[in-house]
């Protein structure tokens, strides 16, 4: 009886191109599928701004605040930064009636704000 040899691929590197040309396509669909998502949300969530009569900061002004999404300045919305290193303006983070992070909700004192400027 003859022996039985096993199958020798003539090109050994045409499984690897395959999986890295299948990886690629993988990696151009979510990149498409995550843009298309976030211009779904980018538009639902300022309708629902709209809707609530809050104004959407424009992305040319820079920064805004988490909590009242007016952009920083230097008169009354200083930027501030806690100890979990999330950002919010000094009045929205001094009048919170809970001194919790809008973020993360971890504790913090007013002795805790940082003015960044």
């Amino acid at each position: 009886m003859p022996a039985i040899l096993p199958y020798v691929d003539p090109d050994p590197g045409s499984q690897a191109k395959k999986a890295v040309e299948d990886a690629e396509k993988h990696v151009e669909w979510a990149k498409k599928d995550r843009e298309s998502m976030e211009a779904t949300l980018k538009i639902a969530f300022g309708s629902a701004l709209r809707q609530m009569g809050v104004s959407e900061p424009k992305e040319d002004e820079g920064p805004a605040c988490n909590v009242c999404l007016e952009g920083y300045n230097k008169e009354d919305r200083h930027e501030c930064t806690l100890h979990c290193g999330h950002r919010s303006c000094h009045k929205c983070l001094t009048g919170l009636p809970e001194k919790l992070c809008p973020i993360c909700r971890k504790e913090f004192t007013n002795e805790q704000i940082i003015k960044l400027f």
